[in-house]
C-alpha cells in the first residue's frame, strides 16, 4: 500500500498543529517505547546487515535500472537515495504499531497517517510516500518481489523527486503476518 502526500501537504501542515493543540490524547499515543513483553512481544527483524545499509542498497539497486511500473508508466534509472534517521523513526513507529496491534494499513491505530507520523519526527517535507508490506521474511524479497512488482509501490521507489529514505521491520510472532515492513521515501523542504 502507498499514499502520496504531495498534494496534501498544506492540509497536513494546517491540521496537525490543531490536532496536537486540542489536548486530544488519541493522536499523541507514543508507540516508540512499546517493548511489549508477553504474547505481543516485538523485536526488530534479523537481517544480514543493518537495515539502513540493506534498504538503502536495495532501493538504490532498483533505482539504477530503468523499469516499467504498470499503469504508472516507464521510469528511467534515477539518482540514489540516502538514509534519514527521522524517516526511520516514522517507519519504526508504524511498523511497531502494526505488529503490536495486529493490523495492516497506512492508518495507524491512533488514527495517524504517514504525514502525521513524519511530521512528528520533526522532518519537514515537500513530498513523501509510504510503502508497507507484511509477511515477508527478508528485505530483498520485500523490495524486489513485493514492492517492485506492485505498480504503485514501484512508482514510489522510482520517483526521482524522493531522495531520502527510512525503513523499519518489526516482528511479532503472535500477529497474523509476523513481519511488518515500512519504507518512507521523502524529499525535505
Amino acid at each position: 500500500m502507498y499514499i502520496d502526500f504531495g498534494k496534501k501537504i498544506f492540509v497536513l501542515l494546517l491540521v496537525v498543529p490543531i490536532l496536537f493543540g486540542c489536548g486530544s490524547d488519541e493522536s499523541d499515543e507514543d508507540t516508540s517505547n512499546i517493548n511489549f513483553d508477553g504474547p505481543n512481544s516485538l523485536r526488530a527483524c534479523i537481517l544480514d546487515t543493518p537495515i539502513e545499509e540493506e534498504m538503502t542498497l536495495l532501493v538504490n539497486q532498483a533505482r539504477a535500472v530503468a523499469r516499467t511500473c504498470g499503469g504508472f508508466g516507464a521510469f528511467s534509472a534515477t539518482t540514489t537515495v540516502t538514509w534519514n534517521e527521522q524517516l526511520r523513526e516514522a517507519a519504526d513507529r508504524h511498523s511497531r504499531d502494526m505488529a503490536y496491534y495486529n493490523f495492516f494499513s497506512h492508518t495507524g491505530s491512533d488514527g495517524s497517517d504517514p504525514g502525521i507520523r513524519i511530521n512528528a519526527t520533526g522532518y519537514s517535507f515537500q513530498n513523501a510516500r509510504e510503502n508497507i508490506s507484511a509477511g515477508r521474511p527478508d528485505a530483498a524479497g520485500t523490495v524486489q518481489d513485493g514492492w517492485l512488482n506492485s505498480p504503485v509501490h514501484c512508482e514510489a521507489i522510482m520517483n526521482a523527486n524522493l531522495f531520502e529514505i527510512g525503513a523499519a521491520c518489526v516482528v511479532n510472532e503472535a500477529a497474523d503476518y509476523k513481519t511488518y515492513w515500512t519504507l518512507v521515501l521523502a524529499a525535505p523542504n
